[in-house]
Formats: structure tokens, sequence, C-alpha cells
């Protein structure tokens, strides 16, 4: 028995905190593996893509991306933008209107994607996280002050 094969394509390059920089190529990864994915010769996925959206379409997509599945869909997320820890060691996922100072209710948590695929009744999951901290020298240079 045959599932569904679906893809979900998050990425963020851009964001409203100075404190995160603006990221180089998520939105042009994003096309491109969405194309991957999508072609009937190689990948033959529906594919969905957010580039540049605020965390709360990007949790409502993930948790409607989730639900009511299959046992035999195979579901593939990919997520490109900046990877950032609290003060407690957990991870979110950067949003475009995350603020460093209100991750827990600006950015992607880490622990809701792990949920939502824990309680996904598809049992083949596949996460891509082209992730990387928002302190290292990933970001596009700004001529206002000097990557880190």
């Amino acid at each position: 028995m045959t599932g569904r094969r679906e893809a979900l394509i998050i990425a963020t390059g851009t964001y409203q905190d100075p404190e995160l920089g603006r990221l180089r190529s998520p939105a042009q990864d994003a096309t491109a593996i969405a194309e991957v994915l999508g072609d009937p010769a190689i990948g033959e996925f529906q594919v969905r893509q957010l580039v540049d959206q605020p965390s709360y379409h990007l949790t409502t997509a993930i948790e409607r991306f989730f639900k009511d599945r299959g046992l035999h869909d195979l579901l593939l997320v990919h997520m490109s933008c900046h990877g950032v820890k609290d003060d407690n060691g957990l991870l979110y996922f950067a949003a475009t209107n995350t603020d460093k100072q209100l991750l827990a209710s600006t950015a992607v948590p880490g622990a809701f994607l792990r949920e939502q695929m824990e309680y996904c009744r598809a049992r083949s999951i596949v996460l891509l996280l082209d992730c990387c901290s928002a302190a290292r020298s990933c970001q596009e240079p700004r001529a206002t002050r000097a990557c880190t």
C-alpha cells in the first residue's frame, strides 16, 4: 500500500530583529529543493513552500502538515533559517518576526516541531535542517556592524 509523498519547505532569510542577520541562500535553496522534490522523475512529492513568513504562519503550517496522516505517507520537512538557543539551551527556528529576547512567542520551538513529528501517524518522516547559529558568520555582511 502506498501513501502520499508530501514535502514542506520552510526558508527564512530576512529578519526584523537586527540581531538576526540576513541569510544569503534560504529562498534560492527552497526553490531548488522544491523543484527536485516535485519533479515526477525524481521525487514526485507534493510540495508546499513557505518563504520569509512569521512564526505563527510557520507553526500553523507545520501542525497542519503533520495532521491526519496515514501510516504509509512519506513526509519531508526542510527548514533553512537561523537556529537560536535560549538561556536554557532550547532550540528555536527563527522566523521573520523573531525577537531574540522573546523566542518562546516569536520563533518556532524545536520542541514543537519534534512533538508534531512524534504525534504524526506517518512512519516515514525526513527532517532536513539547514540552520546556522545567529552568532556565526553565515550572514551577509552589514555596513553597520561586522558579523561575528
